[in-house]
């Protein structure tokens, strides 16, 4: 990877959040616990607000995903314990919310890229909950869940729509790694193994590149981390590809559709980057 340079500063009060790039590439999202924040992207990859630039998307957002189809954001409010829906216009911009409950305290989630599936994890559980999708209005319906017996940290699913990703913390050992697992057709969980996380510093987040060869894991330090993934049963593999992000932590990350840029939103704002050779 290879920065491009502090493109923006999240315009808002409070750290970001969470960040997410749409399907075609054109659009940003960044939550914090003022609202949304909303920007265009530039075909090299710089970025500028939008006319409108914050939507409100109810207290504290801790997480932020978009519909895979283009439809819908999900916003993860964890003091409310709901999901809040958010309509996609045709410009980018974010409609007014409706909410779904996802149970005490979320942590996080991620759709998969047929968009029939959420996935939540939360605080005080091991559990992966998987929601069904209502195709019309996006409202989420509870289908079953898988336990990991470690507290979880950040799940992720890849663009084929086959793997699902858990960054998990076994507590008593004070170690960090991350579980693959494939989505079986019901939205059911197998699990197909995991690789151990390396270092003393902590991953933040798993991004999967869109091609389906590559994940990039963030870390505390700034640092973000280049993984193979298998494309016969999703798991994956260190590369010793390891690049620093200029200023602070990584808080969370996302590849545009395209393959070619990776944003990172930090503590000081969200610089760009461009995959290298690991991303062709």
């Amino acid at each position: 990877l290879s920065s491009l340079g502090a493109d923006f500063a999240e315009n808002s009060s409070g750290v970001p959040t969470a960040m997410v790039i749409d399907g075609a590439g054109r659009h940003a999202y960044v939550a914090s616990a003022s609202g949304i924040s909303q920007f265009d992207i530039a075909s090299n990859g710089q970025v500028s607000a939008m006319a409108t630039p914050k939507v409100n998307a109810g207290p504290q957002p801790a997480s932020l995903t978009l519909d895979p189809k283009g439809r819908f954001a999900y916003v993860l409010n964890a003091v409310q314990g709901r999901i809040s829906v958010l309509p996609i216009a045709s410009n980018g911009s974010l409609g007014s919310a409706t909410q779904a409950s996802v149970g005490s305290a979320p942590r996080a989630f991620a759709a998969e890229s047929s968009g029939r599936f959420v996935y939540v994890i939360n605080t005080f559980s091991s559990k992966i909950s998987a929601f069904a999708v209502n195709q019309a209005s996006g409202s989420l319906t509870a289908a079953g869940s898988v336990d990991t017996k470690k507290a979880l940290v950040n799940v992720e699913a890849d663009a084929s729509g086959r793997f699902l990703y858990a960054v998990v913390l076994d507590v008593l050992r004070g170690k960090y790694s991350v579980n693959a697992y494939a989505i079986e057709a019901n939205g059911s969980l197998t699990d197909k193994g995991s690789v151990a996380v390396d270092g003393s510093h902590a991953p933040t987040g798993l991004v999967p590149h869109p091609s389906g060869r590559f994940a990039y894991l963030a870390l505390a330090n700034g640092a973000l981390r280049t993984f193979t993934i298998d494309a016969i049963n999703g798991t994956l593999a260190a590369t010793g590809n390891e690049s620093a992000a200029p200023g602070t932590d990584v808080l969370s990350a996302a590849v545009d559709a395209s393959g070619r840029f990776l944003v990172a939103s930090t503590e000081s704002g969200g610089p760009s980057w461009a995959p290298a050779a690991a991303a062709k």
